[in-house]
């Protein structure tokens, strides 16, 4: 299965961001530069606690994200509680971000623009107000991305959470 949607969000990247032109019967592809990060972390998450993932660029380039597929699973065994979700960038206004909340038995996930579960609080609540945060990321070296996952239940939360990105890289311009 995560194969499967992983290979999905690599295929629609390459099919949306290769321009494929046709001259005399010969196919010619320019291509844009994309950067996959993909991470399926299963290391306990405390009661009470978060974990964070960071993407940096290299200094000089800036990631745009073009697809992204995250889902942490919440843990197995709680019995009470929330799994909270944010997407920010770092060393800028917190509020700029994504932030999702499901209760203690429901999954957060975001597949490509879409927020496909979170019960409890999606910020923003809509497809287009989550393109419009994804889109407003100019992902630096200075101002990287943060993925700071939360497991406020009753239990360790030892369950996958994946997180999956295709970006755009550009060269950053002085």
């Amino acid at each position: 299965m995560l194969k499967r949607d992983f290979s999905d969000i690599v295929y629609r990247a390459l099919a949306n961001y290769f321009d494929v032109q046709t001259i005399n019967s010969n196919i010619k592809a320019q291509t844009k530069k994309l950067v996959y990060y993909a991470s399926a972390q299963s290391t306990s998450v405390l009661a009470g606690q978060s974990e964070v993932i960071t993407i940096t660029p290299p200094a000089g380039k800036v990631y745009k994200i073009r697809l992204m597929w995250v889902k942490p699973n919440p843990p197995g065994g709680a019995t009470t509680g929330t799994n909270e979700l944010r997407i920010y960038q770092k060393n800028m206004v917190w509020q700029m971000g994504i932030m999702l909340r499901s209760s203690y038995n429901v999954a957060i996930e975001i597949k490509h623009t879409k927020i496909i579960s979170a019960d409890i609080i999606k910020d923003p609540e809509d497809t287009q107000g989550l393109r419009n945060a994804i889109d407003g990321y100019l992902i630096t070296n200075s101002y990287p991305l943060e993925i700071k996952y939360t497991n406020n239940t009753d239990a360790d939360n030892s369950e996958i959470r994946n997180y999956y990105f295709v970006f755009e890289e550009f060269d950053e311009l002085s």
